[in-house]
């Protein structure tokens, strides 16, 4: 496996772990905490580590955890405002280390939800059922 997907992959399922906090999103909510604080553990393992480190996976894993308190997962449109937000948020302090681990690999913390990574929201039909 090629360093890029190492990466990508242990970022896809922390992410999509964390899909769900919802209810209480909004600023100052342990939902948007929780975000915050994997991605705040993310970059800095990013402008620590080496893309040539061999245990950069475990190293994201374990940074990247199990994601919020299962009693976030309430309301999966709210949750995937707030990831966004919060991958906003984050988006001046990735794009230094562009240059270091490549755009690609990147991806998933910049675009969670274009990256599937985003809990399905159910839509109504437009005859309501």
């Amino acid at each position: 496996m090629n360093r890029v997907s190492t990466l990508v992959v242990p970022a896809a399922v922390a992410l999509g772990l964390l899909v769900g906090c919802g209810g209480e999103s909004t600023s100052g909510s342990a939902c948007r905490n929780a975000y915050v604080e994997l991605y705040e553990g993310a970059v800095k393992l990013l402008q620590e580590a080496s893309p040539r480190d061999p245990d950069i996976d475990q190293r994201m894993r374990k940074v990247l955890g199990d994601g919020p308190p299962k009693t976030c997962k309430k309301d999966p449109r709210s949750a995937n405002e707030t990831l966004t937000r919060v991958a906003r948020e984050f988006g001046p302090q990735l794009d230094p280390l562009e240059g270091k681990w490549g755009r690609e690999t990147l991806s998933g913390f910049r675009d969670p939800l274009g990256a599937g990574h985003g809990e399905p929201v159910q839509r109504e039909a437009p005859d309501g059922r």
